[in-house]
């Protein structure tokens, strides 16, 4: 317990008060939220939706629990990372794929097992063609009945 409530309370019954209760106040319960913070808030989520609550405490010199009571309650926002779907490939990369599958399957018929064994396999070095991206960097505020939001693989390199 904190030592000024504690000193308070000591206080207060020294001045023959009976009740630790709080006496009834006049005005709106702190638990109000004005309708200004709500516009702000909801205006930044609009610009950026992967904005997190500290984020937008700090660029509105809010609580970050205030905000966070905002967009949860309030604004009835929930935050999702972006499902993977498999990468979507023009027509173009879809006919060159299929040419090479159908050249190596003729290979492999012509030749046998002496083309498998030809094959080198590297699993040492990766080459990436783009910056992969974490789970919750691609996290973002949604309305709960918005769908979810889609990140689409990467395209293969062609040559």
């Amino acid at each position: 317990m904190d030592r000024s409530a504690v000193s308070l309370w000591a206080s207060r019954l020294r001045e023959v008060r009976v009740s630790i209760q709080d006496d009834p106040r006049s005005g709106r319960p702190v638990t109000v939220t004005d309708d200004t913070p709500v516009v702000i808030v909801s205006t930044l989520l609009e610009e950026n939706r992967r904005k997190s609550c500290d984020e937008s405490a700090h660029e509105t010199n809010m609580l970050t629990d205030s905000v966070l009571r905002i967009v949860t309650q309030t604004l009835q926002k929930r935050k999702d990372a972006a499902k993977w779907v498999p990468r979507q490939l023009s027509e173009e990369q879809k006919a060159a794929r299929n040419r090479v599958a159908e050249e190596l399957l003729r290979r492999y018929e012509a030749e046998g097992e002496q083309y498998l064994n030809r094959i080198v396999a590297i699993d040492e070095t990766w080459i990436r063609d783009f910056e992969p991206q974490l789970k919750s960097q691609s996290s973002q505020w949604k309305h709960a009945t918005s769908p979810r939001p889609k990140k689409m693989s990467p395209p293969a390199m062609e040559s």
